[in-house]
């Protein structure tokens, strides 16, 4: 479903005109996490990631009935997007969404993804981790993990970084997740290293035999 944001609405029709240009290669579809790749990821996305023509497709507060309805009304004909970072659904938990429910939500985009782009090599990200250790958000996010990492085969993958965002006592550390929720220069720094070590959907695209864990 549509937000009813006027901002919402003007960064949808700004990112929905990009697409339908058809340029880039790499598309990241998500909510702030990927939105904000362009303020403090912007020196890795236009550095190290440049080299993948990479299209940002994030939008802060999005949920994943959000994002479904801008896939579902974005035009790919024509796209030259070989690849796809799928990265959704913290809002969805943050707003008290049962986790069945928001497994079920990812996988719709996935699969509009897959429909939509049937070129492309999707990697589905599993949630990040979130808030002050012990949280309830922590064991959510495991829970919903386990579950996407089933989708993975064919031309989906999956990669699940909630190791890399914590420290030996469960922690985040302030120089990866400045407010425990989104990612420092730091942390999208690390992200995009951990793409990279993510060879199997980068440089062989014709090999879908063997999902990345």
């Amino acid at each position: 479903q549509a937000r009813t944001e006027l901002a919402w609405a003007t960064r949808h029709f700004q990112l929905r005109q990009a697409l339908e240009k058809g340029e880039g290669e790499t598309l990241f579809c998500g909510d702030s996490i990927t939105h904000f790749w362009e303020t403090e990821g912007r020196e890795v996305w236009s550095g190290r990631l440049a080299g993948w023509k990479p299209v940002d497709d994030g939008i802060a507060g999005d949920q994943t009935v959000h994002l479904l309805w801008r896939l579902k009304n974005t035009s790919f004909e024509g796209s030259s997007l070989r690849r796809v970072v799928l990265l959704i659904g913290v809002n969805d938990l943050l707003a008290g969404v049962p986790v069945e429910r928001v497994d079920a939500g990812i996988a719709a985009n996935l699969r509009l993804l897959l429909e939509k782009l049937p070129q492309a090599q999707v990697l589905l990200m599993g949630v990040f981790p979130y808030g002050a250790e012990p949280h309830p958000g922590r064991r959510d996010v495991e829970d919903l993990n386990r579950r996407l990492a089933g989708h993975a085969g064919g031309r989906v993958h999956f990669l699940d970084m909630g190791r890399d965002f914590v420290d030996e006592r469960g922690h985040i550390p302030a120089d990866l997740m400045h407010d425990e929720l989104h990612l420092s220069a730091e942390g999208y720094s690390l992200w995009a290293l951990r793409l990279e070590d993510t060879r199997v959907w980068i440089q062989s695209p014709e090999d879908t035999r063997q999902p990345v864990k």
